[in-house]
């Protein structure tokens, strides 16, 4: 009888120690660091869109694009998509409803979207492609017109029907109109008349087919300074074109990200960000032409030129 009590008893204390360490076992332990908590999910990638605001065709951005999420991808750890937006509405909602989001954006949209983005980090790429330039926050835009045409000089425009970009833009609109203003030309008595176009590229096209006279676009585009750049392959003679100024400087394009992106990633990948103008060169070729030299970090207050020339 004393046997078989004390068989109970065993088995009793046995189950109730099981039941004990199942549960100490099923949470963290009081106590227990966070680093080993971190440490447990440490190969898991967490995933961003980075999104680009529009400027061009969106297959030809896509595939301009990709290898930059590319190589922020594997400089992070994180899993970095790309999602190239069809106009400024769809790119002005993934803003605002994104939860963690990456933006590579024209100045000028970073002013309209102050309020709903991160102005603690902000990075700013800088130019390699305007001698005067290179090295530093500012971009121009181009003002360009046939070779066989009468205008030869900033001075000609009047009188022109002149393709601007879109008004988001800060070279091929903000730059321009205030170019325009500095040199004597009222838009709405002086010009023929003037419209708001989309990309470089396109605008080139329509100079070039004399659907206008003079097209307003990026400098890093223009088919005068860069004809083999964009240009090689698409069988455009880029001698029938001239460039007859240069836009006032402005702010290149930015990289900022959500407001609720994890503060530590966006960290990760402001020094990949920095890294690039480390970078040998057929491994910065893969990228971007305007991100080929590099970022630094900003603060929101070096937009206040660009604030002042948009008002």
């Amino acid at each position: 009888m004393l046997k078989k009590f004390l068989s109970i008893s065993v088995i009793a204390l046995a189950t109730l120690c099981f039941v004990s360490s199942c549960k100490n076992n099923s949470g963290t332990k009081p106590g227990q660091s966070t680093e080993k908590i971190e440490s447990s999910t440490k190969g898991i990638e967490k995933e961003y869109e980075l999104i680009i605001s529009p400027c061009g065709k969106p297959s030809m951005m896509f595939s301009k694009f990709k290898p930059f999420a590319k190589y922020l991808s594997q400089s992070t750890g994180l899993k970095i998509e790309l999602f190239v937006p069809r106009n400024l509405e769809e790119f002005t909602t993934k803003v605002k409803t994104q939860e963690s989001g990456f933006f590579y954006m024209d100045p000028a949209i970073y002013l309209s979207m102050e309020g709903l983005i991160n102005r603690d980090h902000v990075y700013g790429s800088l130019c390699g492609f305007i001698d005067k330039h290179r090295g530093k926050l500012l971009e121009t835009g181009c003002i360009i017109t046939r070779s066989d045409s009468n205008i030869k000089t900033i001075k000609d425009l009047k009188g022109t029907n002149v393709i601007f970009g879109p008004k988001n833009s800060a070279t091929k609109w903000i730059a321009a109109k205030k170019t325009f203003i500095e040199n004597g030309i009222d838009l709405e008595k002086d010009l023929g008349g003037y419209s708001f176009g989309g990309s470089c590229m396109d605008i080139v096209l329509d100079i070039y087919h004399k659907k206008a006279d003079v097209g307003c676009i990026r400098t890093l585009m223009c088919p005068v300074h860069n004809p083999s750049l964009y240009y090689k392959h698409s069988g455009l003679d880029t001698t029938q074109l001239l460039n007859v100024a240069e836009t006032s400087p402005v702010m290149t394009w930015v990289f900022t990200c959500t407001k609720s992106a994890d503060e530590r990633d966006m960290e990760k990948v402001g020094n990949a960000l920095r890294k690039i103008s480390k970078l040998d060169l057929q491994e910065k070729e893969l990228l971007p032409a305007d991100t080929r030299y590099g970022f630094v970090r900003i603060e929101d207050s070096d937009f206040d030129d660009l604030r002042k020339m948009a008002e």
